[in-house]
């Protein structure tokens, strides 16, 4: 299965669930969206503005993203963040994470998954595990 449709069942169990995407007002996830509507706001592929914009609708602005303030990581997070850089990339979920009920972060990254789950009470899960 490609990453595509992989994508198009994580949107579709999504909207069934109750749950939302926090991000980090204009932090990194968030200045990422915001660069890629700005970028394909004129694509010339019809198929890949469709997609683009059937996600913004949907997620971006729909009651189901939410931008939250950054906040202080705890120092067992910081450390690792500060002393791994393959990690220190992925802070940004983190500081989300914790401001959520679930503390659950969705990723395809597999060394995430394995070096941080269940630190500080975030759960990680693969996207296949979450469609499943």
């Amino acid at each position: 299965m490609c990453i595509r449709d992989r994508y198009k069942q994580f949107l579709r169990k999504f909207l069934q669930t109750k749950g939302y995407i926090i991000t980090i007002r204009n932090g990194q996830l968030d200045n990422k969206l915001a660069k890629l509507e700005k970028k394909y706001q004129n694509h010339r592929n019809v198929e890949y503005l469709k997609r683009i914009k059937y996600v913004y609708s949907h997620i971006y602005y729909s009651r189901k993203f939410k931008k939250v303030e950054t906040v202080s990581l705890s120092p067992v997070l910081s450390t690792i963040f500060e002393t791994d850089t393959h990690l220190a990339k992925d802070r940004f979920l983190f500081e989300a994470a914790i401001q959520t009920d679930d503390k659950t972060i969705i990723t395809t990254d597999s060394r995430l998954q394995e070096s941080m789950n269940g630190k500080e009470g975030i759960k990680i899960l693969l996207l296949q595990e979450y469609i499943n």
